[in-house]
């Protein structure tokens, strides 16, 4: 039996900096969220399982993340759940298959292929290594329907170990070498890159809560992370040099709110973010100041901290927190306090980490999630402490990050994209535009229009005002009469003059045409003319080869027949008006007078005379 070990890879440290690339926006994926299931699994506590399809035809697999593993484990139907094999009560699930998150029948799959058995590789310091049959299938994550990403002839392992009772997603990139390192397998994290399913080797994770907002369930993100499930910090942590435990923090403090004592007497560790088990394994006079804190008793047959009904009502009651200083450096730097309620810690383990013949004689108990260290290679931080933290792992820049998980009732998810090395987005080096630029411009788009339909309302609406108020003056013009529009021939509709009307007993005056020296002024009634809009008259009367002025008030007469007499434009309305006996006129006036025909005869006052010229002289007024 051959040794599986993952190929040693140089640690290069790097910065999430963008640099220049021949990669398009276009041709770089989006980040995959993979939905997790309803339920709970676990035999350890309960945990939110995601889902995977193996082979052809495609079986669901129920699988909990592993920041360890390079690729997948199931549980196979012929060694997985053998006759009289306890099922943990506290998941709920009638039958061991569906208690283990489904099984997997090799032989059932068109595209499975044998390999061999081989050692995981993975928890081996912990002394939880397991030694199960390898071979190659087809794997589509996420459940039929969601149009999860598909990655063919994938490593999977059937291992039937019940200390890892769920599967695993394998979310570590390094290579599987089955013997040695001539032909190394590439993991399922690193296929979906390479074919281009996601945009980078980076993932982010939180494992859910069951105690919270009425079971919160886990969040799986590959080739970049969900801003809406964490509260953002500055902490980036480097990736560690030993590929085995790269996900290594430093724990600069771990306080209680119900002692003012440290709870890492010792100083400050550095851990290891696996979230394959669930336990934190701490240095021991850390689990002591453990013990005394909160009551808590070691059982060195089982190896674990049971919590007894008495103790349990106690820490019910008190509701002692527990919170982790965590950074990048053995002390000072950035940190970043994760805060785990005692409802974090509440769980409960049933086989085969407890055994009945053995006293207590349970076979399910409730358990404290804290484990003796046996020297700092065992120091985790397992999926317990990933109930309240959100892991960002970047492999592609070599950084890590752990934040806060933010519990709001209903996530608002958002996606964001971790771009592969050497990657240059569009827009962060000036030569196209960003997405901030990109919204600027719409919104200014949008603003542009809005301004210019509301300018085109209102001219419309002025324009609609206005023939309305044209249409009511017309219609409230008389019918009939001399200042209607039938007698000054105007068109009714629209208010137009047409050309004048001779009416019958009239008399008119010789309009002179010889010189066309007249202005035409518009003039409105009730200024000039009276209260009749719309019409427009000559303010001058024609004269020939002098133009001599009358004044307004009164009539200056010459005896000269060669001489022509024009009223003044402004005046000759009211002027005509007063010498005629106040007759109105709306219009041209061409009146043509002369020496010969208006001159007051000797003996005739001026009065007679106009009286006269009144009574000869009529002034048509033009439309």
């Amino acid at each position: 039996m051959s040794r599986f070990m993952p190929v040693q890879h140089v640690n290069v440290l790097g910065k999430r900096k963008r640099g220049s690339s021949n990669a398009t926006s276009s041709a770089l994926p989006q980040p995959v969220s993979i939905p997790p299931t309803q339920n709970f699994n676990g035999n350890d506590g309960l945990w939110s399982t995601f889902p995977l399809r193996i082979g052809h035809p495609f079986q669901d697999a129920l699988l909990l993340p592993s920041t360890a593993s390079p690729n997948v484990w199931v549980s196979q139907s012929d060694t997985a759940c053998p006759d009289g094999i306890p099922v943990p009560p506290a998941t709920g699930h009638p039958s061991c298959a569906d208690s283990r998150g489904r099984l997997f029948e090799a032989n059932a799959s068109l595209t499975w292929t044998p390999n061999n058995v081989y050692t995981l590789g993975v928890e081996a310091n912990l002394g939880m290594d397991s030694a199960p049959t390898y071979g190659y299938d087809d794997i589509v994550i996420g459940m039929a329907g969601s149009g999860g990403p598909k990655a063919e002839h994938q490593v999977i392992a059937d291992n039937a170990d019940p200390r890892y009772w769920v599967g695993v997603l394998g979310l570590n990139p390094q290579p599987i070498n089955f013997t040695d390192f001539v032909s190394p397998q590439p993991s399922l994290i690193q296929t979906l890159k390479t074919t281009n399913k996601i945009p980078s080797i980076s993932y982010g994770y939180t494992a859910g809560a069951y105690y919270r907002n009425n079971h919160a369930l886990g969040s799986l993100t590959l080739g970049g992370y969900d801003t809406g499930h964490f509260i953002q910090n500055e902490v980036s942590i480097p990736l560690g040099a030993d590929t085995s435990r790269d996900l290594v923090a430093s724990i600069q403090d771990i306080k209680t709110n119900s002692s003012t004592d440290s709870l890492l007497p010792g100083g400050s560790i550095y851990s290891f973010v696996d979230s394959t088990i669930s336990w934190i394994y701490l240095p021991i006079d850390a689990c002591r100041a453990f013990e005394k804190a909160f009551g808590l008793v070691w059982n060195p047959d089982w190896e674990l901290y049971l919590v007894n009904d008495t103790l349990h009502d106690s820490l019910i009651q008190s509701q002692p927190s527990v919170t982790f200083t965590v950074g990048s450096q053995q002390s000072g730097g950035q940190t970043v306090d994760i805060e785990l309620p005692y409802a974090a810690f509440d769980l409960n383990i049933s086989y085969p980490f407890i055994n009945s013949s053995i006293p207590p004689y349970l076979s399910t108990a409730r358990y404290y999630p804290l484990k003796r260290a046996a020297n700092d290679t065992q120091y985790t931080l397992g999926r317990a402490f990933l109930q309240e933290a959100y892991l960002i792992t970047d492999y592609e820049h070599r950084n890590f990050s752990l934040s806060s998980v933010n519990f709001t009732q209903y996530p608002q998810s958002n996606l964001e994209t971790i771009y592969p090395s050497g990657y240059e987005p569009q827009g962060s080096d000036g030569s196209s535009l960003g997405a901030g630029a990109i919204a600027g411009i719409v919104v200014g788009i949008v603003t542009l229009i809005a301004i210019l339909a509301a300018l085109v309302y209102f001219i419309r609406r002025y324009n609609q005002m206005k023939r309305q108020a044209d249409a009511s003056r017309i219609a409230t013009r008389p019918t009939s009469g001399e200042d209607s529009d039938e007698y000054y021939n105007v068109d009714r509709k629209s208010g137009i003059a047409l050309p004048p009307v001779r009416h019958p007993g009239r008399h008119y005056a010789e309009a002179d045409t010889t010189v066309p020296n007249e202005m035409m002024v518009p003039g409105k009634y009730g200024t000039a003319y009276g209260d009749k809009p719309g019409y427009y008259g000559s303010q001058e009367i024609y004269g020939a080869e002098v133009a001599k002025e009358l004044p307004s008030s009164e009539a200056t007469w010459e005896a000269d027949s060669s001489v022509r007499y024009e009223l003044p434009g402004s005046d000759a309305p009211i002027a005509l008006s007063e010498k005629l006996g106040g007759a109105r006129h709306s219009g041209q006036s061409h009146a043509r007078i002369s020496s010969q025909d208006s001159a007051p005869p000797t003996g005739r006052s001026s009065e007679r005379h106009s009286e006269e010229l009144e009574r000869h002289t009529s002034l048509e007024r033009p439309l």
